[in-house]
């Protein structure tokens, strides 16, 4: 009996569930989903702008430094390997050379068709609807110009742009989530979740390793060197080693090269210069 009090009280918070109530500046709504949900005004300012705003930065000095590197990728075969895969998720791509940017593009397609779109009068709308639709347009714009730069110059994909991507995906879900719920938010729901689509797209993409495309491998011997940001961070990378290990005994050849931004020649030296010194001491002590 108590479910079907408590089935009753969250439908009848979903009806309330109004834009009206989505106007406040405050985490919860207590009249959408039983007052599990944030407000869009909320969603809006954190989970949009603010994001943007922290990533923009480190996107600017990553544009810099790459814009002086020289190119590692060889794009003709890593662009063919890239429209590979999207082919078999937007037949869009086919007609382009640069399946990558060509993502970017309807990406920013949808952005602008959703920004047209919110500033109907009759669309619903908060404070900083608006404000956060022109964002995330211009962020698909940086995003675009410096994936372009890390795309042929950075051996790995790039951790800014795939952080960005995972973590507003995330957000992009919770939004649709909210939309849904409100009345007469459907349609923007909908094009919320084809945007969201096509960014889980561009994270598939963006977090993929290049070492298949490299023109000089032995320039980066180490699996590191090319892993993404999440392999990096859970040492996804050392997997392959710790299996063969586990499969027979490991010999010389089976080991990679360290990275020589860990392991250099002068640290090499440096180290060689303090070890004889050690022994050196050593023995006159004993």
């Amino acid at each position: 009996m108590s479910h079907s009090f408590r089935f009753l009280d969250i439908k009848n918070h979903k009806n309330r569930c109004t834009i009206e109530s989505q106007r406040h500046f405050v985490p919860a709504n207590q009249y959408c989903y039983g007052g599990f949900d944030f407000t869009l005004f909320f969603e809006e300012t954190f989970l949009s702008i603010v994001p943007f705003a922290f990533v923009l930065p480190f996107l600017i000095v990553r544009l810099y430094r790459t814009n002086k590197a020289s190119i590692v990728v060889d794009g003709g075969r890593w662009h063919f390997a890239k429209q590979v895969c999207i082919v078999r998720l937007l037949v869009v791509c086919l007609s382009s050379d640069h399946p990558m940017q060509a993502l970017y593009i309807l990406y920013g397609a949808i952005q602008v068709l959703m920004l047209g779109a919110i500033a109907m009068p009759n669309t619903i709308k908060t404070n900083t609807t608006i404000a956060s639709a022109v964002i995330t347009l211009f962020a698909t714009f940086v995003l675009a110009v410096t994936s372009n730069f890390e795309h042929y110059r950075n051996a790995r994909p790039s951790s800014p742009i795939g952080i960005y991507l995972v973590v507003t995906w995330v957000f992009n879900a919770a939004k649709v989530r909210s939309l849904v719920a409100i009345e007469n938010g459907k349609p923007l729901a909908y094009m919320q979740a084809v945007s969201a689509g096509v960014k889980l797209c561009l994270v598939v993409l963006e977090l993929k390793e290049k070492r298949a495309w490299l023109i000089d491998p032995k320039a980066f011997p180490a699996p590191e060197s090319t892993a993404n940001f999440f392999n990096r961070l859970t040492f996804f990378w050392v997997n392959p080693l710790l299996l063969k290990g586990y499969n027979k005994p490991l010999n010389e050849s089976d080991l990679f090269e360290v990275q020589e931004q860990i392991v250099g020649e002068k640290n090499l030296l440096s180290f060689a210069e303090r070890w004889e010194k050690c022994k050196f001491t050593l023995s006159v002590n004993g």
